[in-house]
């Protein structure tokens, strides 16, 4: 095994001068200086081998990104925690050939990217979703994740929100974001819900996925 050498160039030291004994006759002497073949030889230092970092863990994973350690029953070490198992992926096919949505009608393409990792691990930041407006109440379907669009009084933009569906009221929706339960949403619907288009729109297909090929297989 050869093992490499941090080799140390050797450096002369400064120059030695011998002071004459006070009784002696002053002479001019000259510097004794020790040449580099004449030094006391050097035990030579050897590197330090660094040692092999292990993998990351999918929980460590995802206890350094913030996520919980289970969710719904499910751990990092499954697919299912990573992704709503329910969920089908867009895929040319399935596009070409759109389902058909409430009603009747084919479903609508809308994509959006989630900007944030309330609903992470199985929506993280980056993640790209179809999402297709909900034309009735009775559509609506506990459990299910949907994006709630409104108006920011602050700045009069269009604002959106995701969180999965817990329950529908009179005139409003409660859902709750799943990387932050404390975090309960009330998104107030319009007084006509025969309206074309709702607040609310279905999350009904993934697009795109971070890091997708790093994801555990189907439990």
């Amino acid at each position: 095994m050869t093992t490499a050498l941090a080799l140390t160039p050797a450096v002369a030291p400064a120059p030695v001068y011998r002071q004459p004994a006070p009784t002696a006759k002053r002479q001019r002497t000259k510097p004794t200086i020790l040449l580099a073949d004449e030094l006391p030889a050097r035990k030579a230092k050897t590197s330090r081998v660094a040692k092999p970092v292990a993998p990351t863990t999918l929980e460590q994973e995802a206890a350094r990104l913030g996520f919980p350690s289970t969710l719904f029953g499910f751990t990092p070490n499954q697919r299912e925690y990573w992704a709503e198992p329910s969920m089908p992926w867009l895929t040319r096919e399935i596009w070409e050939n759109a389902p058909l949505g409430y009603n009747g009608f084919k479903l609508i393409w809308h994509y959006g990217e989630v900007g944030s990792n309330t609903m992470a691990p199985r929506f993280p930041k980056g993640c790209m979703v179809n999402m297709t407006p909900v034309y009735e109440k009775k559509n609506l379907v506990v459990g299910k994740v949907y994006i709630y669009v409104y108006t920011d009084t602050k700045t009069g933009e269009l604002a959106y929100q995701m969180g999965r569906l817990e329950k529908v009221g009179g005139n409003c929706l409660w859902a709750r974001a799943d990387n932050d339960p404390a975090l309960g949403l009330c998104w107030l619907l319009r007084d006509d819900e025969r309206q074309a288009v709702w607040d609310v729109y279905e999350v009904t297909h993934y697009t795109s996925y971070p890091d997708l090929d790093t994801l555990p297989s189907a439990s």
